[in-house]
Protein backbone atom coordinates (compact mmCIF):
# COMPACT_ATOMS: atom_id res chain seq x y z
CA UNK A 1 0.00 0.00 0.00
CA UNK A 2 1.64 3.49 -0.63
CA UNK A 3 1.55 5.66 2.06
CA UNK A 4 -1.12 8.04 3.16
CA UNK A 5 0.36 11.52 2.95
CA UNK A 6 -1.57 13.53 6.10
CA UNK A 7 -4.27 12.45 8.51
CA UNK A 8 -6.64 14.97 9.76
CA UNK A 9 -6.76 13.93 14.00
CA UNK A 10 -8.83 16.22 14.98
CA UNK A 11 -11.64 16.26 17.75
CA UNK A 12 -15.01 15.39 17.43
CA UNK A 13 -17.27 17.99 16.48
CA UNK A 14 -14.57 20.30 15.53
CA UNK A 15 -15.09 20.72 12.04
CA UNK A 16 -12.74 17.74 10.70
CA UNK A 17 -15.43 16.92 7.89
CA UNK A 18 -15.62 20.15 6.65
CA UNK A 19 -11.88 20.28 6.04
CA UNK A 20 -11.77 16.72 4.47
CA UNK A 21 -14.73 17.79 2.25
CA UNK A 22 -12.62 21.55 1.35
CA UNK A 23 -9.31 19.37 0.49
CA UNK A 24 -11.50 16.85 -1.19
CA UNK A 25 -12.13 18.75 -3.18
CA UNK A 26 -8.43 19.75 -4.89
CA UNK A 27 -7.92 17.78 -7.71
CA UNK A 28 -4.35 16.67 -6.46
CA UNK A 29 -5.77 15.62 -2.64
CA UNK A 30 -7.75 12.44 -2.33
CA UNK A 31 -9.53 11.46 1.34
CA UNK A 32 -10.24 8.35 2.22
CA UNK A 33 -13.87 6.37 1.71
CA UNK A 34 -15.36 6.66 4.28
CA UNK A 35 -13.76 9.58 5.62
CA UNK A 36 -13.51 8.25 9.33
CA UNK A 37 -11.60 4.37 8.65
CA UNK A 38 -10.13 4.65 12.20
CA UNK A 39 -7.59 2.12 11.24
CA UNK A 40 -4.81 3.91 12.90
CA UNK A 41 -6.75 3.34 16.10
CA UNK A 42 -5.53 -0.16 17.17
CA UNK A 43 -6.41 0.10 20.67
CA UNK A 44 -9.95 0.71 19.55
CA UNK A 45 -10.26 -2.56 17.50
CA UNK A 46 -8.58 -4.16 20.39
CA UNK A 47 -11.49 -2.22 22.89
CA UNK A 48 -14.07 -3.32 20.66
CA UNK A 49 -13.59 -7.61 20.29
CA UNK A 50 -13.11 -7.69 23.69
CA UNK A 51 -16.01 -5.98 24.63
CA UNK A 52 -18.24 -7.26 22.04
CA UNK A 53 -16.34 -10.46 21.13
CA UNK A 54 -15.66 -9.26 17.04
CA UNK A 55 -15.17 -6.67 15.06
CA UNK A 56 -18.79 -5.92 13.61
CA UNK A 57 -18.91 -2.47 14.88
CA UNK A 58 -15.78 -1.46 13.30
CA UNK A 59 -15.86 -0.66 9.06
CA UNK A 60 -11.95 -1.26 8.57
CA UNK A 61 -10.18 -4.15 10.28
CA UNK A 62 -7.35 -4.39 8.08
CA UNK A 63 -4.47 -3.38 6.27
CA UNK A 64 -6.38 -4.66 2.88
CA UNK A 65 -9.81 -2.49 3.47
CA UNK A 66 -7.60 0.02 4.18
CA UNK A 67 -6.28 0.37 0.98
CA UNK A 68 -9.52 0.17 -0.92
CA UNK A 69 -10.45 3.38 1.40
CA UNK A 70 -7.97 4.74 -1.52
CA UNK A 71 -9.18 2.79 -4.50
CA UNK A 72 -10.67 6.02 -6.24
CA UNK A 73 -7.76 8.01 -5.60
CA UNK A 74 -7.27 8.56 -9.96
CA UNK A 75 -4.42 10.87 -10.61
CA UNK A 76 -4.45 12.42 -6.74
CA UNK A 77 -1.32 13.09 -5.77
CA UNK A 78 -1.94 13.08 -2.07
CA UNK A 79 -3.95 11.23 -0.01
CA UNK A 80 -5.91 11.53 3.35
CA UNK A 81 -7.39 9.96 6.43
CA UNK A 82 -9.80 12.46 8.82
CA UNK A 83 -10.72 10.03 11.42
CA UNK A 84 -11.26 11.94 14.98
CA UNK A 85 -10.28 8.45 16.71
CA UNK A 86 -6.80 9.34 16.26
CA UNK A 87 -6.39 12.41 18.09
CA UNK A 88 -7.73 9.99 21.48
CA UNK A 89 -6.42 6.72 20.71
CA UNK A 90 -3.51 5.47 22.39
CA UNK A 91 -1.76 3.66 19.46
CA UNK A 92 -3.11 5.94 16.78
CA UNK A 93 -0.06 8.26 16.45
CA UNK A 94 2.90 5.48 16.55
CA UNK A 95 0.74 3.77 13.90
CA UNK A 96 1.08 6.32 11.25
CA UNK A 97 4.24 7.14 11.86
CA UNK A 98 4.97 3.36 11.54
CA UNK A 99 2.70 3.71 8.14
CA UNK A 100 4.52 6.76 7.37
CA UNK A 101 7.42 8.32 9.02
CA UNK A 102 6.87 11.48 6.83
CA UNK A 103 3.01 12.00 7.51
CA UNK A 104 2.10 15.51 8.04
CA UNK A 105 -0.63 15.56 10.93
CA UNK A 106 -3.54 18.25 11.36
CA UNK A 107 -4.81 18.28 14.76
CA UNK A 108 -8.26 20.22 14.77
CA UNK A 109 -9.76 21.13 18.28
CA UNK A 110 -12.18 23.40 20.26
CA UNK A 111 -13.56 24.43 23.41
CA UNK A 112 -13.23 21.35 25.43
CA UNK A 113 -16.54 22.02 27.14
CA UNK A 114 -18.50 22.64 24.24
CA UNK A 115 -16.90 19.59 22.61
CA UNK A 116 -18.10 17.04 25.32
CA UNK A 117 -21.33 18.22 24.66
CA UNK A 118 -21.99 18.18 21.41
CA UNK A 119 -20.32 14.40 21.51
CA UNK A 120 -22.19 13.60 23.83
CA UNK A 121 -25.28 14.61 21.69
CA UNK A 122 -23.62 12.92 18.48
CA UNK A 123 -23.66 9.71 20.47
CA UNK A 124 -27.25 10.07 21.51
CA UNK A 125 -28.14 10.78 17.94
CA UNK A 126 -25.88 7.98 16.69
CA UNK A 127 -27.70 5.85 19.23
CA UNK A 128 -23.59 5.22 20.66
CA UNK A 129 -24.73 6.14 24.31
CA UNK A 130 -27.94 5.43 26.22
CA UNK A 131 -27.99 7.95 28.68
CA UNK A 132 -29.82 11.09 26.72
CA UNK A 133 -28.87 13.74 29.64
CA UNK A 134 -25.36 14.73 29.65
CA UNK A 135 -25.06 15.17 33.72
CA UNK A 136 -26.03 11.35 33.89
CA UNK A 137 -23.48 10.47 31.01
CA UNK A 138 -20.81 11.99 32.87
CA UNK A 139 -21.63 10.51 36.53
CA UNK A 140 -21.39 7.43 34.70
CA UNK A 141 -18.09 7.50 33.56
CA UNK A 142 -16.09 6.03 36.46
CA UNK A 143 -18.31 2.63 35.93
CA UNK A 144 -17.52 2.73 32.32
CA UNK A 145 -14.15 3.12 32.56
CA UNK A 146 -14.36 0.16 34.85
CA UNK A 147 -16.00 -1.92 31.65
CA UNK A 148 -19.89 -1.34 33.78
CA UNK A 149 -22.77 -0.34 32.14
CA UNK A 150 -21.90 -0.07 28.92
CA UNK A 151 -24.47 0.56 25.99
CA UNK A 152 -24.28 -2.58 23.34
CA UNK A 153 -24.51 -0.40 20.83
CA UNK A 154 -21.01 1.49 21.44
CA UNK A 155 -18.18 0.18 19.02
CA UNK A 156 -15.71 1.71 21.64
CA UNK A 157 -16.92 1.87 25.10
CA UNK A 158 -14.02 4.38 25.66
CA UNK A 159 -15.05 6.78 23.53
CA UNK A 160 -18.19 7.55 25.92
CA UNK A 161 -15.78 8.72 28.08
CA UNK A 162 -15.99 12.75 27.54
CA UNK A 163 -13.29 14.10 30.10
CA UNK A 164 -10.89 11.67 29.43
CA UNK A 165 -11.24 12.73 25.56
CA UNK A 166 -11.41 16.33 26.45
CA UNK A 167 -7.95 15.97 27.68
CA UNK A 168 -6.39 17.67 24.66
CA UNK A 169 -3.00 18.91 25.40
CA UNK A 170 -2.06 15.02 26.88
CA UNK A 171 -3.20 13.65 23.20
CA UNK A 172 -1.14 16.29 21.35
CA UNK A 173 1.72 15.76 23.18
CA UNK A 174 1.65 11.91 22.05
CA UNK A 175 1.64 13.46 18.45
CA UNK A 176 4.23 16.03 19.83
CA UNK A 177 6.17 13.19 21.11
CA UNK A 178 6.42 10.75 18.39
CA UNK A 179 6.74 13.31 15.23
CA UNK A 180 8.32 16.09 16.65
CA UNK A 181 6.40 19.71 16.06
CA UNK A 182 7.23 20.68 12.83
CA UNK A 183 4.92 17.99 11.24
CA UNK A 184 1.78 18.56 13.65
CA UNK A 185 -0.08 21.74 12.87
CA UNK A 186 -2.51 22.69 15.20
CA UNK A 187 -5.91 24.49 14.54
CA UNK A 188 -8.58 25.59 16.26
CA UNK A 189 -12.43 25.04 15.39
CA UNK A 190 -12.36 29.39 15.02
CA UNK A 191 -9.42 29.45 12.92
CA UNK A 192 -10.99 26.75 10.60
CA UNK A 193 -14.53 29.53 10.33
Amino acid sequence: MQPVDFFIVGEPTSGTTALAEFLDEHPDICISLPKEPHFMASDYRTESEAVHGNLRLMSVVDEIQYEKCFAHRGKSRFTGDASTSYLYSTSAAQNIKEHNPHARIIALVRDPVEMMYALHMTHVTMTHQDLTDFEEALAAEPARARGENLPMRAPVPKALLYRARAQTSTHLERYFKVFGREPVLVLTIEDLR
